[in-house]
């Protein structure tokens, strides 16, 4: 009885151990203005940290409107070898919708907010712009 103790213990402790929220912070220098969901961001550098499902996005230097948004997990077949931040490009316009840790497979994806969908809707051309992320 013991050891049946021991191992459903165990198996509950490793099954268990992945609901941990996972904390990330990272720095990027964004070449463009861009949205986070409704909120427009200037070019710049940010730092953006991640919690239980929730990304903030804030100006390095704090002068400019920062961004918390729920995300979504995702998954893509290769990982890349550094983190980056994916945006949706609609014509001049940038929309954050993916982020990306190094070496993993798995991310963080940014629902599409209601201005991203009319932007979207209205663009001739749709692309998706990489920007590399380092650790702070």
């Amino acid at each position: 009885m013991t050891q049946l103790r021991f191992a459903i213990g165990l198996l509950m402790t490793v099954a268990c151990s992945g609901l941990y929220a996972q904390t990330i912070a990272v720095r990027a220098d964004i070449p463009f203005d861009f949205r986070v969901g409704d909120t427009a961001m200037p070019a710049g550098q940010y730092q953006l940290n991640y919690s239980s499902g929730v990304l903030i996005v804030r100006s390095a230097d704090r002068h400019h409107r920062a961004a918390a948004f729920l995300t979504i997990p995702t998954i893509r077949s290769g990982a890349p070898a550094k983190g980056e931040l994916v945006f949706n490009r609609y014509g001049a316009a940038y929309f954050l919708a993916n982020v990306w840790s190094s070496d993993s497979t798995t991310g963080r994806a940014l629902r599409r907010s209601a201005v991203e969908k009319e932007f979207a809707a209205s663009a001739s051309s749709i692309s998706s712009v990489a920007v590399a992320l380092r650790r702070n």
